[in-house]
This record gives structure tokens, C-alpha cells and sequence, in this order.
């Protein structure tokens, strides 16, 4: 076992996250409009610490944050993409779940909602790890049952790849 996936390991045993996978999916597939100054200003710092995964003169896209779910007492991870459109508001979206569900954050006078300055909060807490480990820990910790479209492909075929070079038959993933 490489020292990276010791660490990976050590992570998912050590990391507990405040977030259940049931919890999520009421702020995940429900569409919100939120106008929260504080809000704006905890995802315009996270993002600002990221280099935007696609960037034209129209948005700006950030496809590398995961927040981190139990599920079952097992930790996975979920991805959770965050757009800036020209109009200067932000988009925050759970693929995983809904492609419709998410919230649109603007500028305003509200208190940010509770589940969100959650979700946000966990997010924080895992971006140190995701900085240090990237794609590795990501693959370990996001399900296939989860993923859909090239993403999916993507990891899948890593871990035909990685079985293929072990010999063995079965390509599941648990979880």
C-alpha cells in the first residue's frame, strides 16, 4: 500500500462528517434563491482560494469541491460545483442528486441558511485534504452509485484500469 493510501485511509477513519447522506437531499434537489451578503462572501473566499475549473468572459465554473457525507457510517464524498454568471451571482449545484436543485446566492440582507452555512462549513474543513491529496483521495471517496455522465466514465475506467493491472474480474466498488 503506497504511503498516500495509508494516508487516504487514515483520513476516512479520522474525518467524521457532520453531514448524513439522507440530511442532503432536501437542500440538494430543492431550487433556492438566497440573497445573504455573508453567504456571498463564505463562497466568494472559498472559490477565491481555487483557480476556476472553466473560465470564459460570460461565468466562471468551479467542478472541484467535495463535501464530504456519511453514509451508512462510511465517509464518501459528493461534488459540488459552484458557477459565477456575468451578473456577478453565484450558482451552487448537487449534480449527484438534482440537476435542478441548488441555490442562487446574491447579495442581500438575509441570514445564510442553516443547512447551507453547514455544508459550506464541511467543505472548508475538507478542502485542506483535497489540496494535498487531489484526484487520489476523490476517487477513493466518491462512489460510483453517485456518479453519472463523463465523470463517471472517467473514475470507472480508472478502476477497470487499476483491477485489470491486478488481474482481477469483478470491477464494483462498494459503497
Amino acid at each position: 500500500m503506497s504511503n498516500n493510501q495509508e494516508k487516504i485511509n487514515e483520513i476516512r477513519q479520522t474525518f467524521s462528517p457532520k453531514i448524513r447522506f439522507g440530511d442532503l437531499k432536501k437542500p440538494a434537489e430543492k431550487h433556492s434563491e438566497i440573497e445573504s451578503s455573508a453567504f456571498y462572501e463564505l463562497i466568494e473566499k472559498l472559490t477565491s482560494e481555487w483557480k476556476p475549473s472553466v473560465q470564459d468572459k460570460y461565468e466562471s465554473k468551479w467542478g472541484h469541491f467535495y463535501l464530504p457525507i456519511d453514509r451508512e457510517g462510511v465517509m464518501i464524498c459528493t461534488a459540488v460545483n459552484i458557477f459565477l454568471s456575468y451578473k456577478k451571482i453565484y450558482y451552487v449545484t448537487f449534480t449527484d442528486f438534482s440537476r435542478y436543485g441548488g441555490a442562487a446566492v446574491d447579495k442581500g440582507t438575509n441570514e445564510v441558511p442553516e443547512d447551507y452555512a453547514l455544508i459550506f462549513d464541511e467543505i472548508s474543513r475538507f478542502t485542506p485534504f483535497m489540496k494535498d491529496y487531489g484526484n487520489e483521495l476523490a476517487e477513493e471517496l466518491y462512489p460510483l452509485l453517485l456518479a453519472f455522465g463523463t465523470h463517471k466514465a472517467k473514475i470507472y475506467s480508472l478502476y477497470l484500469r487499476a483491477d485489470f493491472k491486478r488481474g482481477r474480474r469483478k470491477y464494483s466498488r462498494s459503497v
